[in-house]
C-alpha cells in the first residue's frame, strides 16, 4: 500500500491528491495491491487491515479526506472494496469514467492514463466508522507505527 505520495500540478503547485479541485485536507490512497503467497492456505482481510492503518496515518499527517481512483466493476471487485471501506463515489463519477489523473507523482508518473476509473472519496465521518468496525470484527490494536517519506524516491 502506498498512499500520501506527493503530486505537482501543471501550474507546478504540490499536492498529495491527483483529482481536480482536491479539498484542502485531502491526501490520495495511490497504489493497493494484495495477494496471497500461501497457495494451501486462506489468507483474509489483509486489504482491510492495510486501509485501516492507513486511515490511522491521517491525522498525525494532517489529512482528513482520502481520494482512490478505483477500477471500474467489470475490470475487478475494487470499488465494492472501497465502499466497504468508507469510500463513496463523486458525483457524476459513473456516468463520466475519468481516464487519467490531473497531477503526476513527482517521483516518476505511473499512471496508465488508458485505465478507466471512478473517483471515490472517504470522509472523515466514513473513515471513523469504518476504523470502529475493523477494530471490532479484526480485534486490531492500535499500533506504534508511523508514516514513512518516500522523498528518498525522487528521481532525477
Amino acid at each position: 500500500m502506498i498512499g500520501n505520495v506527493l503530486k505537482e500540478s501543471k501550474n507546478h503547485k504540490t499536492a498529495y491528491s491527483s483529482r481536480k479541485n482536491h479539498a484542502r485536507k485531502e491526501t490520495e490512497l495511490d497504489w493497493l495491491a494484495t495477494w496471497n503467497p500461501f497457495l494451501d492456505k486462506k489468507v483474509k482481510n489483509t486489504g482491510k487491515v492495510l486501509t485501516n492503518e492507513f486511515y490511522n496515518t491521517l491525522k498525525q499527517d494532517g489529512f482528513k479526506d482520502v481520494y482512490v481512483r478505483s477500477e471500474v466493476p467489470e475490470l475487478s471487485y475494487a470499488t465494492e472494496f472501497y465502499s466497504k471501506m468508507g469510500f463513496e463515489e463523486l458525483p457524476s463519477g459513473r456516468q463520466s469514467i475519468i481516464k487519467s489523473s490531473t497531477n503526476n507523482y513527482l517521483i516518476g508518473n505511473y499512471d496508465a492514463s488508458d485505465e478507466d476509473i471512478i473517483p471515490m472519496v472517504a470522509t472523515p465521518e466514513k473513515i471513523k466508522i469504518v476504523k470502529k468496525y475493523i477494530g471490532t470484527i479484526l480485534n486490531r490494536e492500535k499500533s506504534n507505527s508511523a508514516s514513512i517519506s518516500l522523498d528518498f524516491l525522487k528521481m532525477n
